[in-house]
């Protein structure tokens, strides 16, 4: 349901919805009331994409995480779920808070680790007999 799972974002951000009513483009804070409680289950765009911009997260996610949308596919092909890129984009955004020091080394240090798991994901792939094919 859209309202529980713009609630969910909210709280991960500690977001009131007194909040969410701020800015001259905002919404009536009844209108953003009334879809957080769920009396208004289909808001207009405008309201939708308001609500997301002060949460900080792409509406898509929270249409997906709301089951409204389809689950993206990542580039090789798998689905990937909501939750899955929430936690990606908040490793992202800690890491993006650290000095500049740090950040250089967790930079360095995940880049050598997805060397690796590639390098790994190849070698798999290369053993594993494609789906309904018989090995060559």
């Amino acid at each position: 349901m859209l309202s529980d799972a713009l609630t969910q974002y909210m709280a991960e951000k500690g977001l009131r919805p007194s909040d969410l009513s701020v800015g001259t483009d905002a919404p009536h804070l009844s209108s953003v009331s009334r879809v957080l409680r769920s009396v208004t289950r289909d808001p207009r765009i405008s309201t939708l994409i308001h609500v997301c911009r002060l949460i900080d997260v792409d509406p898509t996610q929270v249409l997906t995480r709301a089951g409204m949308w389809p689950a993206s596919t990542s580039g090789g092909g798998s689905a990937r779920s909501a939750e899955e890129g929430d936690r990606l984009q908040a490793t992202y955004r800690r890491c993006a808070a650290l000095p500049d020091d740090l950040r250089g080394v967790v930079t360095s240090q995940v880049e050598t680790l997805l060397y690796s798991l590639e390098a790994l994901a190849r070698s798999r792939a290369n053993k594993l007999p494609a789906r309904g094919r018989s090995p060559e």
